[in-house]
């Protein structure tokens, strides 16, 4: 099983269902024709009871065709361009990821003390292992950037890519961290069904974006060949 499909599990859910005219193709039309027609009703010299009927009859007519197309809004899948994680992902070497998602996999679901909460079970190992492999990155990121830049130039002195190993190895860590299993369940008020999206958004946002004022592309190649 490839690293992204594995990762895709933490991946963003940004469907925001319309509850508004504005979000609503063609509710804010049907209230305007139901008010038009009642209003044509009253013009025209029609009581009030009929100006009344003929504004509920075209309300009725416009709100149905409101809803449908509601209705296919919310089932159509929303697009919103490439998801964050993949572009997170695409930041850090593939190395890391594969072996994090080995040792998260090994190192099983961290059970809480018996009556106690999810937050009191021992996150101490995951802590530990996400240091490392973020180190790892780190030194794996400075040899690959070495490694690239005397096959390209080599009578350059090696020039230390600031920008791309800090891209990587934040990455990593913002991506470890917005898993599932992240150890900072550790922290009593931390859900990660709720702020693991936005940290993974927010972390992607700010890397994406200071890659762009630098001018930066990070592409990695792979150690590992398939």
């Amino acid at each position: 099983m490839s690293v992204s499909s594995l990762a895709e599990s933490s991946a963003l859910r940004l469907a925001p269902t319309p509850t508004t005219p504005e979000a609503v193709p063609g509710l804010s039309s049907a209230v305007e024709t139901a008010a038009a027609a009642a209003v044509d009703a009253s013009k025209a010299g029609k009581d009030k009871e009929a100006a009344v009927a003929a504004g509920t009859e075209a309300a009725v007519a416009a709100g149905t065709e409101a809803a449908a197309a509601a209705a296919a809004a919310a089932e159509a899948p929303s697009s919103v361009g490439p998801s964050a994680l993949t572009q997170l992902v695409s930041f850090v070497p593939t190395e890391t990821l594969a072996l994090y998602v080995a040792v998260d996999t090994a190192l099983g679901e961290a059970k809480a003390p018996a009556g106690g909460l999810a937050c009191q079970a021992d996150f101490s190992a995951r802590w530990w292992w996400l240091l490392g492999l973020f180190l790892a990155t780190v030194a794996l990121t400075i040899g690959l950037s070495y490694r690239k830049q005397v096959e390209a130039t080599p009578a350059i002195p090696f020039m230390f890519p600031w920008v791309e190993v800090l891209a990587g190895s934040v990455a990593f860590l913002i991506w470890a961290l917005s898993l599932p299993g992240t150890p900072l369940r550790t922290f009593c008020g931390y859900n990660p069904s709720n702020w693991g999206p936005v940290l993974l958004l927010a972390g992607t946002i700010g890397i994406a974006t200071t890659l762009y004022v630098f001018g930066k592309t990070v592409t990695w190649t792979k150690v590992l060949k398939q």
